[in-house]
């Protein structure tokens, strides 16, 4: 069948045509998949023909109106015309409203390393739109006249704006006319050769969803009140040290030459209602104050940074503050910023007291960074001074805790103990204290005015604090509860679903809510808020490498803390060694060469691990044998669920890092004595005096390339505080002249030592893991045991042997990558699909990502965040499936014992036609106790920390019932005549609270 297509431009390259952002490329330009955004009479058409008419590259543009010769096609027909253009070299125009991410995803795909994919979001008045469409004739897809009003509004009910995570390079925003005709200017001057800027341009609000203007037009003003409809103000109170004077300076986040009115406080529109959930660094410039340091310079290296860090940040924010009005190190940095055309919304500046941005400036930042002095003290600089005042005691002791000093260009992380001010009154969860450069000849370290080394550090100095920050934002999605009245939480959920049951689960006291303690994904929802809060020794560096799962080229973000989803709520139960880079270090072996052997040797043991697990930890922040490692691990595609990097001190990985460790190694001298390297002193230290005794009961020396398996008595504090069992020592070859059995740079012989000895390493673990599944049950209240569960009444234990089938839905849960003709959606948190065997016309299963959380036994109330997000996203399900049919009703909810291993939720129409129903267990598992609905699981783990739990066996084989009328039948086909007819409405205690999901039309009558 031949499609149609409408003509693609010639290409007529014009000399000079291409402006400077544009870029000129040496070889031929990569095609472009433009996805255009709108409603019906936005314009979409008519960009994509005034840009083939003008522009010089060669432009198809693909329309299912027309696609099918002439007339309307199908999204196949779309694509499959789409990807035949782009293998010509053409770029392509996807003229469709695409309004939802689920009718763009598949467009998206269509790009790649040579092909990229923009977003062009004609969000113009609805008003227009319909207007537009009245005075239409002849339209391709007949949508004109009296209708328009009816069919626009319905669209942009559901509107999703596009986000560059879903796999945009870039996204232009036209909120008018004149946007429009911007961003056609832009596009009508792309030669084949040229490119656009990365990034997202001209969006006023993110977070806007239908627009208020069309609910006016069609009056329907009892729905003009949506929270997302309108920006929210900042606050009202003004900062006491800013003047009222606002400048006028290039837009952050559109063209440099577009003039915006910016205050001191951040560009209209960064900050909404909900900006306390963004994870937010708020940092002054370093060095250019009581350091002297260049100005120039150093908003150039700012600038530098921040764009590095860009693609790093996901939703966090990055806030530059002064407290002068009229700073001149803000406006540099604001004027480079918009020449390079940096996220606004991401990126912006601030004048106020860095202590108080949020009581005095409205602004939420979770994390503070501090231009501190090398001793780590109060006083000095007037940052330094006002930020140790403002945290008071609690602060400087933190500070004490883990550092004496601090060298130049580097950063010490601090978590806030909840005593402090700053946590209590601003929200500030974490200090970051940072040393740049310093050219002043009255201070220490003075450089003297050598610019080439004070960038380098300065440019260091940045890069350490934006990791340490990234590392926060990884644990962070809300803001701690605080005390002070003034700073509230409000957790978002649906209320027209949940009617407010759920917002007390974040109403308890500090006191009153554990944690583990253990990491989220970027786009993990979880709030620290206990005592025992997640601390990032030396923080955690952030780089973009390729992924340690998928493939070598495929980028995500990646830290020395374990990847996204690797470090699960139950990892205390997951065998885990933790080790040092063997030799690196004192004995001086050469990085690039231990690094190779490190992943060749994690490569060779991956098929023995199970589910054990192996951590490469180093104390220096900015790593290079992490780095290293790293790199190779991705090139080699190592599941990073079961081999990840982290920085911290080894002997503190669960009380400061959260991360549960059993078996840690030692790089030890041959005496096997405490002393010498620093690994070695610390692990001695902390091990005590029952650590040196059991070592000497097991030997008083070691060879090169051998180790130790010692298990560490009760007595010993690694063991009652950081529940490690054993600890393996491990002797590895030696390049330094000084140490014992140098062997002169000869590295055949070395790399033959270094593999034998990480072979030794990983053997004698495993020989460990194999014998142990839980951690030890300590008297610390910091390491909290595992609930004690019934292994023949729960199937989800970790001691439970697993088979092959059972163990699908875990996965796919893991690896949704491998399972894409089954996902119906995945983001970090969750992956969606239809159930295999479907119980009713409509059966979905939201699956939880996170490993160790087999079924509702092991829900806690840490899970809690993820128990909603669940929650949300099966309801969002239920309502796309309600807009196709709007006689069903929905019910959201767990099995009690799952026959499947990994927990997930139960999206199922409660009309419960379908030939896979087809005995007594399988109605009784949705229709009696034995299915718990979501909210009643949601609100028990809120209150008790856990979901209330029955005797499964009396359930399952109760007498066959009607779930509407409760009237008793002898098997399921009279059942199934029955309920089919039964128009009874359901019981009142289904009724109640939510737990049915239906069309809201129907809500007040009787389902």
């Amino acid at each position: 069948m031949e499609m149609d297509i409408d003509g693609a431009c010639k290409p007529k390259e014009k000399e000079g045509e291409e402006e400077k952002g544009k870029g000129k490329g040496k070889g031929k330009g990569k095609p472009i998949v433009a996805i255009l955004v709108g409603a019906p009479g936005s314009g979409k058409s008519t960009f994509c023909e005034n840009v083939m008419r003008a522009s010089s590259r060669p432009w198809v543009r693909i329309c299912q109106d027309t696609i099918n010769n002439g007339k309307a096609g199908t999204k196949p027909h779309c694509l499959k015309s789409a990807a035949a253009s782009l293998k010509e070299g053409k770029s392509v125009f996807i003229d469709r409203c695409n309004l939802e991410k689920e009718q763009r995803v598949d467009f998206v795909k269509l790009g790649g390393p040579q092909v990229e994919v923009h977003a062009v979001v004609l969000d113009l008045p609805a008003k227009l739109c319909v207007s537009r469409i009245v005075k239409r004739t002849g339209h391709e897809g007949n949508l004109e006249g009296g209708k328009a009003a009816a069919v626009v509004n319905r669209m942009l009910k559901n509107k999703e704006l596009p986000k560059l995570s879903e796999g945009f390079s870039r996204i232009t925003f036209c909120l008018n006319e004149t946007d429009v005709e911007a961003a056609l200017n832009n596009y009508n001057a792309l030669s084949p050769l040229g490119t656009l800027p990365h990034g997202c341009f001209g969006q006023k609000n993110p977070n806007a969803k239908t627009q208020l203007g069309i609910l006016k037009f069609l009056k329907r003003p009892h729905e003009t009140h949506s929270q997302d409809s309108v920006p929210s103000q900042l606050t009202k109170e003004k900062c006491p040290c800013s003047s009222k004077t606002k400048e006028t300076v290039s837009s952050l986040s559109g063209a440099a030459s577009q003039k915006i009115k910016v205050s001191e406080d951040p560009v209209a529109g960064s900050i909404s209602q909900r900006d306390y959930d963004v994870p937010t660094l708020a940092f002054p410039s370093i060095s250019t104050a009581d350091f002297q340091f260049n100005l120039e310079k150093a908003s150039d290296i700012i600038v530098e940074k921040v764009e590095e860090f860009m693609d790093k940040l996901g939703n966090a924010r990055l806030v530059l503050v002064d407290l002068t009005h009229g700073s001149k190190i803000l406006s540099l940095v604001r004027a480079k910023a918009a020449q390079k055309n940096i996220d606004s919304k991401r990126f912006f500046t601030f004048v106020g007291d860095i202590t108080q941005l949020y009581s005095k400036g409205g602004l939420h930042c979770n994390v503070i960074a501090n231009a501190a002095n090398w001793r780590l003290k109060p006083g000095g600089g007037g940052v330094n001074a006002a930020i140790f005042n403002a945290g008071g005691p609690a602060l400087k002791a933190a500070t004490i805790d883990r550092a004496q000093s601090l060298l130049p260009r580097n950063t010490l992380v601090v978590p806030l103990p909840l005593t402090s001010p700053l946590h209590r009154k601003e929200g500030v969860t974490h200090v970051i204290h940072v040393l740049g450069p310093n050219m002043n000849p009255h201070r220490p370290n003075y450089l003297n005015n050598d610019y080439i080394k004070g960038c380098k550090v300065l440019q260091d100095a940045y890069s350490s604090l934006f990791e340490g920050f990234l590392s926060i934002a990884k644990t962070h999605v809300k803001f701690s509860n605080r005390s002070s009245q003034s700073i509230q939480l409000e957790l978002s959920v649906p209320g027209d679903k949940t009617e407010g049951i759920l917002r007390k689960c974040f109403s308890q006291s500090d006191q009153e809510i554990e944690k583990y303690g253990n990491y989220e994904p970027e786009g993990g929802k979880k709030c620290n808020e206990s005592k025992n809060e997640v601390v990032f020794v030396g923080s955690k560096e952030q780089d973009t490498v390729s992924s340690l799962y998928g493939a070598a080229g495929e980028k995500i973000k990646a830290s020395e803390d374990p990847v996204v989803g690797s470090t699960t709520q139950h990892g205390y139960d997951v065998p885990t060694l933790a080790f040092p880079s063997i030799s690196t270090a004192d004995f001086q072996f050469n990085l690039e060469n231990a690094s190779k052997i490190i992943v060749e040797k994690v490569e060779e043991f991956m098929d023995k691990l199970g589910n054990a697990r192996l951590v490469l930890v180093d104390l220096t922040h900015g790593s290079e044998i992490l780095s290293l490692v790293r790199a190779k691990a991705a090139q080699k595609n190592i599941d990073s669920k079961r081999f990840f990097t982290f920085v911290g001190d080894i002997t503190r990985l669960y009380s400061d890092g959260g991360l549960h460790c059993n078996v840690i190694a030692n790089a030890a001298n041959w005496r096997l004595k405490p002393g010498g390297g620093v690994v070695n002193a610390a692990i001695f230290n902390a091990g005590g005096p029952a650590l040196e005794a059991a070592s000497k009961d097991q030997a008083i020396s070691l060879l090169p390339g051998n180790t130790m398996v010692v298990p560490l008595p009760s007595t010993s504090p690694l063991y009652s505080k950081e529940g490690v069992t054993h600890v393996i020592h491990v002797l590895g070859p030696n390049m330094n002249p000084e140490r014992p059995n140098c062997l002169d740079n000869d590295y055949i012989k070395g790399c033959k030592i270094l593999q034998d000895a990480y072979s030794s390493l990983f053997e004698g673990f495993l020989s460990i893991a194999k014998t142990q599944v839980k951690f030890p049950k300590t008297s610390s209240r910091n390491i909290l045991p595992r609930p004690s569960v019934p292994e023949d009444k729960m199937n989800g234990t970790m001691n439970r042997s697993w088979a092959p089938w059972v163990k699908s839905l875990y996965n796919i849960a893991m690896q949704p990558e491998k399972y894409k003709d089954e996902v119906l959606e995945a983001s970090d948190d969750v992956v969606v699909l239809n159930d295999k065997y479907p119980k009713a016309k409509r059966h979905l299963l939201v699956l939880a990502r996170f490993e160790g959380l087999d079924c509702l036994v092991d829900a806690r109330k840490e899970h809690l965040q993820l128990l909603l997000t669940m929650h949300e996203v099966g309801l969002k399900w239920a309502d796309k499936f309600l807009h196709e049919d709007a006689s069903l009703v929905f019910r959201l909810g767990y099995h009690l014992v799952p026959s499947m291993r990994q927990l997930h939720l139960h999206v199922i129409s409660q009309d419960f036609d379908s030939k896979c129903l087809k005995n007594k267990k399988h109605w009784n598992s949705f229709n009696t106790a034995f299915f718990r609905d979501s909210l009643d699981v949601i609100e028990e783990v809120s209150n008790h920390g856990k979901a209330t739990l029955q005797d499964d066996n009396r359930l399952l084989s109760m007498e066959l019932r009607c779930h509407r009328c409760k009237s008793a039948h002898p098997n399921i086909p009279k059942l199934k005549s029955h309920i089919s007819n039964c128009q009874a409405p359901f019981s009142a205690a289904l009724q109640k609270n939510g737990r049915l999901v239906l069309v809201q039309s129907n809500s007040g009558c009787d389902p």
